[in-house]
């Protein structure tokens, strides 16, 4: 739940702020469920009430963090963090990200292996089932006046990130964060860099965009595959390698690697993002 959405808090903001407590406290005592409650800020706005308990979560809006970049800011408050509002599909064509399918599995994808994770959100003016909006015209008015027919396509790959977590029963409360563990063999950095979570040392997970640009024109590098060294050093046995096309959610299994060392993986496709998880055999015991 949201006390607000879109507002502004900070010491300019006396009569905000007190608002967002009020409403926030009230919920706290009186709802006998506990919803998970927070308060929208405005995009950009820093959250302003991390550590009030009242505040169960973070909900912040920014702008094309296709990488997570806030996540870090906020990752001492040990609370669940939203990104409740990137970029619509289907809302202003001169800020709508150019491949909406790419930018929004990546932004979801660089969130949740942050530790977080990302809303999406089109067409807010009116309420259309997903799957019918190729077949719904909608007007609005809103920083001049629009027209869109066609269908959203924004979330036809982040389908498969459901996919992927409920097929295999991977709990990512059980994981931390680790991106130091991972180098990109085409010097990329930054937004661009690969996302690393890890159980303790037995299992891996590792999201390489594969990216050829960021903001609005976000977009995946069709001319290279997804490749990085990744530091085993501290991770005792073998580990079986699953590969999994972010697009698509087509599999390629690829057999074994030892750890206690640095490996180079290479994803099987080229163009695309992908995703690798490493889980370690049993160790047997003599």
């Amino acid at each position: 739940w949201l006390a607000v959405n879109d507002t502004h808090y900070s010491s300019d903001y006396p009569n905000n702020n007190a608002f967002a407590r009020e409403v926030g406290a009230y919920f706290r005592k009186n709802d006998p469920w506990q919803h998970p409650m927070s308060t929208g800020h405005a995009r950009f706005v820093d959250f302003y009430f991390p550590d009030e308990d009242w505040a169960t979560y973070l909900h912040l809006e920014n702008e094309y963090d296709v990488g997570a970049t806030q996540y870090a800011k906020y990752q001492r408050y040990s609370k669940p963090l939203l990104l409740g509002e990137d970029r619509y599909e289907q809302d202003q064509p001169g800020r709508d990200p150019t491949d909406m399918r790419y930018f929004q599995r990546r932004l979801c994808w660089a969130w949740l292996l942050s530790g977080g994770s990302a809303n999406y959100g089109g067409r807010w003016w009116v309420v259309h089932p997903y799957s019918q909006t190729g077949k719904r015209a909608t007007t609005v008015n809103y920083h001049g006046v629009k027209t869109f027919t066609r269908q959203l396509v924004g979330l036809d790959s982040v389908r498969y990130i459901r996919d992927y977590f409920t097929t295999r029963k991977i709990e990512l409360p059980d994981f931390q964060s680790d991106d130091g563990l991972v180098t990109d063999l085409d010097g990329r950095t930054g937004t661009q860099a690969p996302k690393v979570m890890r159980r303790g040392h037995e299992e891996f997970l590792i999201y390489h965009p594969n990216a050829a640009s960021d903001g609005k024109e976000a977009r995946v590098d069709a001319s290279r595959q997804a490749r990085w060294r990744l530091d085993l050093r501290a991770a005792r046995g073998r580990f079986t390698a699953e590969w999994y096309r972010a697009e698509d959610g087509a599999v390629d299994e690829s057999g074994a690697v030892e750890g206690e060392r640095e490996i180079v993986c290479i994803a099987p496709w080229t163009g695309q993002d992908a995703v690798l998880r490493l889980t370690r055999a049993p160790i047997s015991k003599r």
